[in-house]
């Protein structure tokens, strides 16, 4: 199974001359499909969310004007939680730590729902477990751990919708959410194999789901598409174009057009940073 720590390798990685990504932007309310024709291009870093250590998991509101990522830029051997605004898409980001849920004991994986009521997140305390907060005014209250969900080893949860899709032991789950309560978990079989399957990423309309997995050597992405959302889901094939060899490469959110997918990435240096690969 896949190591949950990310192991942080000194090196000075050149990201300064990277520019910030301006892209075209399909209005958010366009239907899901409007790019569908064309494959995703490679991955380009992120610049604004990016440190010389690790970072990762970038999730974002709708509108694609709010991120949430982890980030390890001010906890030391402790990773933190951080959000990133921004006035318009084409707009710089400006960083905060997201104090409200930030301790010693290291927090990842961020996702919000899409209202924006319902936060969850991974704390390492004493294993891997997905908290759950709630969000009224701009003020993030941890509610503490998941007890439906919790195993001691569980991470990268990806709201959408009334489900919630998670990684625990290197297999891939969903629950149902009520608010900020969850339903006992149900595994997604069919995407099971004796290899690592995590960071579960599923479009609005819950036909297709993104995720990475070892079952080919490194970690990449894959996909795969279902019919409706009572059928399983078909074959996982690999992503084009988005993962590179000797890297561990996972995604992270999907636009709600499908049109520009992020993702975590250790192809420079092997240091974890947030990409956006687009259609």
């Amino acid at each position: 199974m896949r190591a949950l720590a990310v192991v942080v390798v000194v090196v000075v990685v050149a990201i300064t001359a990277c520019g910030r990504i301006d892209f075209a932007v399909v209005p958010p309310d366009a239907p899901l499909g409007a790019c569908q024709a064309a494959t995703f291009g490679t991955p380009v870093l992120v610049h604004e969310l990016t440190s010389t250590t690790n970072d990762g998991t970038a999730r974002f509101s709708p509108d694609e004007l709010t991120a949430y990522f982890w980030s390890d830029r001010d906890a030391g051997a402790q990773s933190d939680l951080f959000t990133a605004t921004r006035v318009s898409v084409t707009a710089p980001f400006v960083v905060d730590a997201l104090a409200d849920l930030n301790t010693g004991f290291g927090e990842r994986d961020p996702t919000i729902s899409e209202d924006g009521t319902t936060f969850v997140f991974r704390q390492q305390d004493n294993g891997n477990h997905l908290h759950v907060a709630s969000v009224t005014g701009g003020v993030f209250s941890d509610l503490g751990v998941i007890p439906t969900l919790d195993s001691g080893n569980d991470a990268q949860g990806y709201l959408v919708g009334n489900e919630l899709y998670y990684d625990a032991n290197g297999d891939l789950f969903h629950s149902v959410r009520t608010g900020t309560t969850f339903s006992l978990r149900i595994e997604i079989s069919e995407l099971s194999t004796t290899y690592d399957e995590g960071d579960p990423v599923v479009t609005e309309d819950g036909l297709t789901i993104f995720f990475r997995s070892n079952r080919d050597g490194g970690y990449d992405i894959y996909t795969a598409t279902r019919a409706t959302t009572l059928d399983v889901f078909g074959p996982a094939t690999l992503v084009p174009n988005v993962s590179v060899a000797d890297a561990a490469d996972g995604p992270s959110w999907i636009s709600p057009d499908g049109c520009r997918l992020y993702i975590s990435s250790t192809r420079y240096g092997g240091v974890n940073h947030i990409y956006m690969s687009s259609k």
